[in-house]
Formats: C-alpha cells, sequence, structure tokens
C-alpha cells in the first residue's frame, strides 16, 4: 500500500554570503510502500552493526533519517553507505537525513562502526 510523507526542515542563520537571514526551508515530499524503524544500543564493545533494509526496494531507500542521541562521552560512529570505502561521521546528538524520491541507484545498504556505546535511532522508507 502506498502511503504519502513529508520530512520538513528549516536552515536559519544570521546574513552572510548566500545567506540572506530569512529561514531557508527543506521540503521532501514523497510515498512509501515499505519502511523500516530501528533503535540500536551501541555496545561499549567497538564493533560495526549492518542495518537491516528489510523490504526496501532494489533501487534504493526514498528517505532515511538517523538520530545518534545525545550521551556525554560518546565518540562518534562512522556511516557506511553500500559498502563503500568512504565513511560519514555522526556524533553525538546530531542528526543526518537523506531523500531522494524516486531513487533508481539509491541507497541499498548501511552501516554503522562505533567505538562507545551509545543509541541510534533509524528509519528508512523505499
Amino acid at each position: 500500500m502506498t502511503t504519502p510523507f513529508s520530512f520538513e526542515g528549516t536552515l536559519t542563520a544570521p546574513e552572510g554570503r548566500e545567506l540572506h537571514g530569512e529561514p531557508i526551508p527543506f521540503l521532501a515530499k514523497g510515498v512509501f510502500d515499505s519502511k523500516i524503524s530501528h533503535v540500536f544500543d551501541l555496545p561499549l564493545t567497538p564493533g560495526t552493526l549492518p542495518v537491516d533494509f528489510g523490504t526496501i526496494p532494489t533501487a534504493g531507500a526514498k528517505l532515511i533519517a538517523m538520530k545518534y542521541e545525545s550521551r556525554p562521552g560518546a565518540a562518534p560512529v562512522r556511516l557506511q553507505i553500500n559498502g563503500g570505502t568512504n565513511t560519514i561521521e555522526l556524533s553525538s546528538g546530531g542528526c543526518i537525513s537523506y531523500f531522494s524520491p524516486t531513487p533508481d541507484v539509491g541507497i541499498t545498504s548501511l552501516s554503522i562502526t562505533h567505538t562507545t556505546s551509545g543509541r541510534i535511532r533509524v528509519w528508512v522508507l523505499g
């Protein structure tokens, strides 16, 4: 069953280069047929956790949203997309969102490498 969704955010900053002192909206709207959500309680032992994409289509995710709950002393995690060699850092208290309304060869896998304990929430719509 196709379900509509929207994801909204706003960037606000003082006036400067390319910023005119006015809020800059970010709006993602689309539909999804499958979704997954996970809460990862990262253990003290360092390791890598794969994110199960379940029934997300083979073309990839339309929306991925991640939130690393703030925890004093928690080290940043590294996110690896589609098994690539480059990683994205996400530090405690941070979040990441990705939106591709009609993926062709999109994000189909994700793993989280951690060195300290923490909690990460992940939502994937496809």
